[in-house]
């Protein structure tokens, strides 16, 4: 992480449905408030880490989290094995 960036891109499986992220202010009366880092869809996620400083000016820091699908039948029977059942209806 480099606090001159504010965006990042981050590629995950179809597995993931968040990060985990630490984030502490390097002032410590700044607040930092983590917006859109829980379920997420297939395909593009945007999760913000929003750093309040005591002046009430904001530095947004977003991760734009590309979530990818099951491509085929091979990777969703995998994800049986590993996670459960499989119906077909």
């Amino acid at each position: 992480f480099d606090k001159e960036h504010n965006y990042y891109t981050l590629d995950v499986d179809a597995h993931t449905k968040s990060l985990t992220i630490t984030a502490i202010p390097e002032i410590e009366t700044s607040t930092v408030n983590i917006i859109g880092n829980s379920n997420f869809g297939i395909g593009e996620n945007t999760v913000t880490i929003r750093v309040t400083a005591e002046d009430n000016s904001i530095n947004d820091y977003v991760i734009v989290v590309t979530k990818e699908s099951y491509l085929n039948k091979y990777d969703i029977l995998d994800n049986v094995k590993e996670n459960g059942i499989l119906i077909y209806c």
